[in-house]
């Protein structure tokens, strides 16, 4: 859709002008009733995109935490995470992929001088 053109007021009407590559279409809609069902068909150029793409996430992790002394925990976890995409042009025929793995590390010390305070270091 191009533009809009809505009439000046007391008028009757709106006009909606649509413009495609190949054609260009009035319509008009009352004020009174806004709602119209004209279908719409959309043409496809050569220059659109025409693309195929498939993505998938994955990830997992492993934790644990310690118990130093009654005022002192330790933390400690991996996570794995894991992005493929896939990507296939459907006009040319060009597939492309790429997967990308993530490893990513955790640690903490956690400290608590009275029960509901605690203070950590993290990495």
């Amino acid at each position: 859709m191009r533009g809009l053109t809505v009439n000046p007021p007391g008028s009757s009407c709106r006009t909606w002008r649509i413009r495609s590559v190949r054609s260009a279409t009035s319509i008009q809609v009352p004020y009174a009733s806004p709602t119209i069902a004209t279908p719409v068909a959309y043409r496809q150029s050569a220059t659109d995109a025409d693309n195929q793409v498939r993505t998938t996430v994955a990830a997992t992790y492993l934790q644990d935490q310690l118990e130093l002394s009654p005022r002192l925990q330790a933390i400690g976890g991996i996570r794995f995470d894991r992005f493929d995409l896939a990507f296939h042009n459907n006009r040319n025929g060009d597939t492309l992929s790429r997967r990308d793995d993530l490893l990513s590390p955790r640690a903490a010390l956690v400290y608590k001088p009275i029960t509901p305070v605690s203070a950590s270091v993290c990495t």
